[in-house]
């Protein structure tokens, strides 16, 4: 699952905030001279929701001193259990900075279907696990249970995360123009399917304007192209 955030809102520091320490890694290998390595260290027992706010801000900080053909990745990992059982991704891509001029950025919004063109970081929400299925039987009790309360986990979360914008990064219910919406090349079903009702929602998120409301929009290219709706799936681009 992935959002994409146009900026991170400045967050009061307090007493799980200033567990929140950024240091060079002293353990790992010297790096290259054109390279930087940032360790971000919190304490798990303190990341509520306002401490995850103060790590996004600390990177949304680190951001504006990085000049925009640097890449950057953050990935928060979490062990439950004896499991991977959280994996927070950050990526910052090349030409993806605080500038309107980067590359990414640059594109108008309606030049493509990707419409977010203002975004400084993309997270990605991961959850992993193992089972000791044989194969063909992962999806079997008890293995299933397995299956979907990790889901269950994963996707609370990130409604959590974005309780504020109604449980998904809306940039229709953000008034202080935080969150971007989704990516489409990171498919998420639980944001909406035909199935269920809520594809309007999901490729709202994906698409924004260019879904829809712009002229030349996504749904009167699938009508020119596919009326008979021959190319489809949970997600595909509605005929009307």
């Amino acid at each position: 699952m992935a959002k994409l955030c146009r900026r991170v809102p400045a967050i009061p520091s307090g007493p799980a905030a200033t567990s929140l320490v950024v240091a060079i890694e002293r353990s790992l290998p010297d790096a290259p001279s054109h390279a930087t390595l940032w360790t971000l260290a919190w304490n798990w027992q303190d990341m509520h929701l306002p401490a995850f706010h103060s790590l996004l801000a600390e990177y949304a900080d680190l951001m504006l001193t990085l000049p925009d053909h640097i890449f950057t990745l953050l990935k928060l990992s979490h062990t439950a259990n004896g499991q991977l059982g959280l994996v927070v991704q950050i990526a910052s891509p090349a030409g993806m900075g605080w500038s309107d001029h980067c590359a990414i950025n640059r594109i108008a919004t309606d030049a493509t279907a990707v419409a977010q063109r203002s975004s400084i970081m993309k997270l990605q929400y991961q959850t992993y696990w193992n089972n000791d299925s044989a194969p063909g039987e992962s999806g079997r009790s008890p293995y299933s249970g397995q299956e979907k309360a990790h889901l269950a986990w994963i996707n609370g979360m990130y409604r959590d995360v974005y309780a504020a914008y109604g449980g998904t990064p809306d940039p229709a219910r953000d008034p202080d123009g935080v969150v971007d919406g989704c990516y489409f090349n990171y498919p998420d079903i639980p944001l909406g399917t035909h199935a269920d009702g809520n594809i309007n929602h999901a490729l709202w998120l994906y698409f924004l304007a260019n879904y829809r409301q712009r002229p030349r929009n996504l749904v009167a290219v699938k009508r020119r192209w596919d009326p008979s709706n021959i190319f489809h799936h949970a997600q595909s681009l509605p005929v009307h």
